[in-house]
């Protein structure tokens, strides 16, 4: 008999909306941060130092994918998940309490990248495993539905780290903010996030792990397992993702921090993001209702196939400085991105058998995570200042969308089940 699965979306949500909230915080405050940590003369040097540091913090994610998905498989949902939650929150409140490059010199941009790369790791079973126990727990005609409430859940996480910056940017001067205002989103992060250990640590195991575990079908060694017979998913997967990645990072990232409307503060473009961010979180709720009814392949292709087409007017619109045009866009692309949100996990999570499902779909997740979101922001900026061109990113969103599309396309023949 299957758990009632909802009543675990707390514990499950908390932990993305935590990691998606810091996660537009430091792309809100790049900028300060940059000057604080990173002080070159150029502004450019520091912000492109900033989201170097950012970028680091997301290529670790595939190693930490490894482990914590191989603890995962083996030793249980619960016990992944209670690691990443942990590290995250100490992770987080460090960065809020971590002394500037004025007071400690080199250290504090050294000790900003070991937190960075400590998020990193920490984000690797978040958005999976926690979609994952839902999904376990839920009634087969809910599996999709219930994997995407924590996907779309990290819009969530994006809203109120919006919502949070739009008051700070709004009620503090800069002084006030380059002295201890920055520092109030992260502290405020890090003690939710131990808040919700406490609550994981009192939560049980998915009803799919305890069946295997009685059923002794738990893998020896769940990576050889993984590597040996689903080798061809893993890669499949990685490239599925990979438009979903890179949406969610310029999307998250990229725009928020450089989005220029005429005549608006900083504050009132952040509450701009703020309703976009809702947007794409019912846009997933609903399609992951879709899912359940007519599978996740529609959704995705509908959402790729907007991307190839789009992706070049959103950006010529977002660059045009115009209020207008500027919603316009961006709510296409808030669209277009909680298509995808509500489709893209299910499609990982039923690629893989339960015995390798946690590794599996962690690492190539986090695989492209790393590889096509991590790197966009970096890569976006850098395209910008080498073509003279703000649409200069469109050409990241065209590329992967390619990658997706083509995925969407190829069917494995690797067996899914565990025996």
């Amino acid at each position: 008999m299957k758990n009632n699965w909802r009543k675990f979306i707390p514990a499950c949500v908390a932990g993305n909306i935590l990691e998606l909230y810091e996660f537009i915080i430091y792309g809100y405050f790049a900028n300060i941060i940059g000057t604080l940590f990173f002080p070159f003369q150029d502004k450019y040097s520091s912000l492109l130092a900033t989201f170097a540091v950012f970028a680091t913090g997301s290529i670790v994610r595939p190693f930490s994918a490894i482990v914590l998905g191989y603890v995962g498989d083996k030793k249980g949902r619960r016990v992944s998940l209670i690691i990443s939650i942990g590290v995250m929150a100490i992770s987080t409140l460090g960065i809020g309490l971590l002394p500037t490059y004025s007071q400690i010199g080199i250290t504090a941009p050294i000790m900003l990248l070991c937190f960075r790369v400590s998020q990193g790791l920490s984000m690797t079973s978040e958005e999976v495993g926690a979609a994952l126990f839902l999904s376990e727990n839920a009634f087969q005609n809910e599996k999709g539905y219930a994997s995407c409430v924590v996907l779309g859940s990290v819009y969530i996480g994006l809203f109120l780290g919006s919502i949070i910056s739009a008051l700070i940017f709004s009620a503090l001067n800069e002084p006030a903010l380059l002295s201890w205002g920055w520092r109030i989103p992260f502290i405020l992060g890090g003690i939710i996030g131990l808040a919700t250990l406490v609550a994981r640590i009192k939560q049980p195991e998915s009803q799919e792990f305890n069946e295997a575990l009685l059923k002794h079908s738990i893998a020896t060694n769940p990576l050889i397992n993984l590597f040996k017979k689903n080798k061809l998913s893993l890669i499949r997967i990685t490239f599925l993702t990979s438009l979903f990645a890179v949406a969610v990072y310029l999307f998250a990232v990229y725009i928020p921090n450089t989005i220029d409307i005429d005549h608006m503060h900083r504050y009132q473009t952040m509450l701009i993001c703020s309703v976009e961010f809702l947007l794409t979180f019912a846009v997933s709720l609903i399609v992951g209702k879709w899912v359940d009814k007519a599978g996740p392949k529609a959704p995705l292709l509908t959402s790729t196939v907007g991307f190839l087409l789009f992706s070049y007017p959103i950006f010529l619109f977002l660059s045009s400085g115009s209020l207008i045009p500027i919603i316009v866009a961006y709510t296409l692309f808030s669209i277009l991105l909680g298509m995808s949100a509500g489709a893209i996990m299910y499609s990982i999570i039923k690629c893989f058998p339960v015995s390798t499902r946690f590794s599996g779909s962690c690492i190539s997740f986090n695989l492209s995570m790393s590889l096509f979101g991590g790197t966009a922001p970096l890569l976006a900026l850098y395209l910008t200042k080498l073509t003279h061109h703000q649409t200069a990113p469109a050409l990241l969103l065209i590329l992967t969308a390619i990658f997706t599309l083509i995925s969407l396309l190829i069917e494995t023949q690797e067996k899914i089940s565990d025996s």
